[in-house]
């Protein structure tokens, strides 16, 4: 229903206009949204490498199930420096078994593209949700993580 409103109040606002015009190549969407994530990591690398490299950073790893298409995303939040910036760094839906090993490559693989070596890896505070795969995953990258009280409490209100 917003989709249909949100087209609608397009055509209010511009007029008859050919999607040709807006869409002139199968990819146009995709490679802008590629292009303003790229700007986007751009941005953040220097500032969480820094953060990383002085041990004022901590990175938060969620695995979240989505019911209606029944697929499992990993998110990856960092928070650094002295205002508590908090960027998510990833959203994937990795199509391989939820476990530690696969969770792990995820991290190791992502995280490089933020050109985050593994030996600073060891400065960063994993948080997680203290689920075994998780832990698994960002322990192996890390001596230790350390649970998250909104996660726990989450859970427990929705397995109520």
């Amino acid at each position: 229903m917003e989709l249909a409103q949100e087209l609608i109040s397009a055509g209010v606002t511009y007029g008859h206009v050919s999607a040709a015009n807006v869409l002139t190549r199968r990819n146009t969407v995709a490679r802008h949204v590629g292009d303003i994530a790229r700007r986007l990591r751009d941005e953040i690398i220097p500032n969480a490498q820094s953060a990383e490299e002085q041990k004022a950073c901590a990175v938060t790893v969620v695995l979240w199930p989505e019911d209606f298409m029944k697929m499992h995303y990993l998110t990856v939040t960092a928070r650094y420096n002295d205002q508590l910036v908090n960027k998510a760094l990833m959203t994937r839906f990795p199509d391989v078994r939820k476990c530690g090993d696969n969770i792990r490559a995820e991290l190791q693989n992502h995280l490089t593209e933020f050109r985050i070596a593994a030996e600073v890896l060891q400065n960063v505070i994993f948080v997680t949700d203290q689920g075994p795969n998780i832990r698994k995953g960002a322990g192996d990258l890390r001596d230790a993580t350390v649970c998250s009280p909104l996660h726990q409490f989450s859970l427990a209100a929705y397995t109520g």
